[in-house]
């Protein structure tokens, strides 16, 4: 996995996401806090800054991109191709999607595209992940 794909997951997944936790007065409780998310997130912009080549494809193929809905996917609200009717109940909060934004911005703002064929998908991210929650960090 290139070094750029270690950081992108780094700042995906320590983004302000929400975990269930067992108490009924607050059910859903951050997972990490803004400095650990800016700290992940200022380490992938120097990378990106740097010339990290935004279009290395990991040993399955991903580019960067890809590596970033993979990971986004773990901690947005879950959604099933198989039953769109279906709605987790997991809440996306503004944090969460803040830290995210500039994540996918980052990566776009460097070469990524969201349009170009992914290799195991048979079309781009966009267009597979139209009727997910990473769709909005994809600008579809």
């Amino acid at each position: 996995m290139p070094v750029l794909h270690h950081a992108i997951k780094a700042a995906v997944m320590r983004s302000r996401w929400l975990r269930q936790t067992l108490r009924e007065e607050e059910p859903w409780q951050p997972r990490n806090t803004a400095e650990r998310a800016d700290a992940a997130y200022d380490a992938l912009h120097l990378l990106l800054e740097s010339g990290a080549d935004v279009q290395a494809l990991d040993s399955y193929g991903n580019s960067s991109l890809g590596r970033a809905v993979l990971d986004a996917r773990q901690v947005l609200p879950r959604h099933r191709h198989n039953d769109p009717e279906w709605a987790d109940p997991k809440p996306l909060n503004p944090e969460l999607v803040d830290d995210l934004t500039r994540v996918f911005d980052s990566l776009m703002a460097h070469g990524a595209d969201p349009n170009r064929t992914e290799r195991d998908l048979g079309g781009s991210l966009a267009e597979y992940h139209r009727a997910e929650p990473v769709a909005q960090f994809l600008h579809v």
